[in-house]
């Protein structure tokens, strides 16, 4: 029986167990232990771990750092450059806005302006003759209003080679048209008689190029107080049939005493005439008059030469 368990034992492979059938069973019965690990020297392979570590925590240390210092320096200037553009955007639009809004100023201006050139003869017949059809001849979205339109063809020129305005022209508006008792009706009736008239130095409006204003002081010796509304009604509301001689003034000051009214009295006025000039017209008229001035004229020996 121990021979035919041995022979068994060969032919399926399994390893021989030596000793007395008793022990052979018993060693059959008990299960085979594991084969022990062959333990690894924790000198040999630790060393190459704690390497392999150190260099990750450098490199998070490094990343950590350059992230620091990226976020200090370059984020402010960012967050600044962010912010300046937002402003410039926020500015931008409101700029755009505005000039939007001032472009359809614009355009409603120089359509009002455009009116009042097409309708000039009617606003003076209106204001000199007092004539309603002309009035009611008159666009319905001025309102009403003259004082614009009249402002603005009074507004004139003044611009002179000679002298810093033209005076003389101050002079013919004044004494020719202003002083008259409803002028374009009878040229002979005055409102007064004109003193002295007095033309100051002119001055550039601030902030308005090309525009300057040219004090101007009267002294006027009016029969009454009539006389002297007439003369106001003239400077405000009536327009010179020449326009090259129209001018602009606004009233400042009036000294009348009013207890006298219906006495003849001497009035001192003091005005501002308003008017527009542009150097640039004023060159070319200076060119010209140079030119004039010294274009040579052939006497009759040159032309017989």
């Amino acid at each position: 029986m121990a021979q035919n368990n041995e022979i068994l034992n060969r032919i399926m492979g399994n390893p021989q167990i030596e000793g007395s059938s008793e022990e052979q069973l018993a060693a059959a019965s008990t299960p085979a232990t594991a084969p022990t690990p062959i333990p690894i020297r924790e000198d040999e392979a630790t060393p190459k771990v704690r390497i392999v570590t150190a260099r990750y925590k450098i490199y998070l240390v490094l990343s950590l750092l350059l992230l620091c210092f990226l976020g200090l320096d370059l984020l402010p200037k960012q967050t600044d450059k962010q912010r300046q553009t937002h402003s410039l955007y926020v500015s931008s639009q409101q700029s755009l806005v505005q000039i939007q809004q001032d472009t359809i100023e614009a355009e409603k201006k120089k359509t009002y302006l455009s009116e009042i050139i097409e309708h000039a003869d009617m606003v003076q017949e209106c204001l000199n003759q007092e004539s309603a059809q002309a009035c009611s001849r008159i666009p319905e979205n001025w309102n009403k209003d003259l004082s614009v339109a009249v402002s603005f063809l009074q507004l004139n020129s003044l611009q002179s080679n000679k002298m810093l305005i033209d005076e003389q022209k101050v002079l013919y508006n004044l004494n020719d048209y202003l002083i008259r008792d409803q002028f374009i009706l009878d040229a002979s009736a005055r409102n007064g008689e004109i003193e002295r008239i007095e033309i100051w130095d002119p001055t550039p409006i601030p902030n308005q190029p090309y525009f300057y204003t040219a004090p101007v002081d009267l002294v006027i010796q009016f029969p009454n107080v009539d006389n002297l509304r007439g003369f106001v009604h003239n400077v405000e509301r009536k327009l010179v049939p020449d326009s090259a001689n129209r001018i602009l003034y606004k009233i400042q000051e009036i000294s009348y005493d009013i207890i006298a009214s219906q006495e003849p009295q001497t009035t001192n006025i003091s005005m501002i005439a308003y008017y527009y000039h542009d150097p640039k017209f004023e060159d070319l008229n200076v060119s010209q008059s140079e030119e004039d001035e010294n274009e040579i004229v052939p006497t009759n020996e040159a032309e017989a030469e």
